[in-house]
């Protein structure tokens, strides 16, 4: 799982299971992240320098190489995915795993792809 393979980083998630009689509790951990990126903009609107857009796109480029390198395909990146969190001008990182899914060796997905209702079906 991501959350399996991210165990232990720094500032990311933290998990601890406990198991007992007949039981057993995961604890997930995670930073709390005030600010999406989509609140960002808009609080900043047109006053955003290049250099502080350039530090997010890299620090955004940097976490996506790292999920990808787990073999984890995000599947929705947007503004309201990336966190900018820490004293301006902060640090982006991506959140929103829910969609994410796992890659096979030749990079295939994991998740079945499912046809559009009313596709593939022969007219009579």
């Amino acid at each position: 799982s991501l959350e399996g393979s991210m165990e232990g980083l720094s500032g990311t998630m933290n998990t601890t299971t406990t198991v007992g009689e007949g039981y057993t509790w995961l604890y997930i951990q995670m930073e709390l992240c005030n600010r999406s990126l989509r609140q960002w903009m808009d609080e900043r609107g047109a006053g955003v320098s290049i250099s502080e857009v350039h530090s997010h796109l890299k620090e955004v480029s940097e976490g996506l190489r790292y999920v990808h390198s787990e073999g984890f395909i995000h599947r929705d990146i947007k503004p309201d995915n990336i966190f900018i969190v820490g004293a301006p001008p902060g640090v982006a990182k991506l959140g929103d795993f829910g969609l994410s899914c796992k890659t096979t060796p030749l990079g295939l997905l994991t998740v079945p792809l499912t046809v559009p209702e009313g596709e593939g079906e022969e007219e009579e």
